[in-house]
């Protein structure tokens, strides 16, 4: 099963294997990276300045993994059997990149049976 969160949470993954799908990660922190999975700078940058509404950005970041398929495929699935957390900044009430994340694994990636779901 592959879980979501957010950095602020990192203390409650006991027994689960922490990534950061984030541009960045908190100071001090050295968690593995998948940054295939975060969005570009640019589209952060124009979600943060207000030019794009939520529609807009999914759109753009979906076709930002999609022109990564493979790779994306391969991120995701190459913890089949294994327990981990994707983690980035947002709290889970947030809007975010990785509850977009979980609609792209459901819509473009059902064949390998991966399941995303928020902690």
């Amino acid at each position: 099963m592959i879980y979501t969160s957010y950095f602020a949470n990192f203390r409650k993954f006991q027994g689960k294997v922490a990534i950061s799908i984030a541009r960045a990660q908190p100071a001090g922190s050295k968690l593995p990276e998948r940054k295939l999975l975060a969005p570009s700078s640019s589209l952060l940058a124009d979600w943060k300045e207000g030019k794009l509404n939520a529609e807009q950005y999914q759109l753009i970041y979906y076709e930002e993994l999609l022109k990564n398929l493979p790779a994306v495929e391969d991120a995701l699935c190459v913890y089949d059997n294994a327990e981990i957390v994707l983690i980035c900044w947002e709290h889970s009430k947030s809007f975010c990149h990785r509850h977009l994340l979980q609609g792209f694994a459901d819509l473009y990636c059902p064949q390998y049976g991966i399941y995303v779901k928020e902690l």
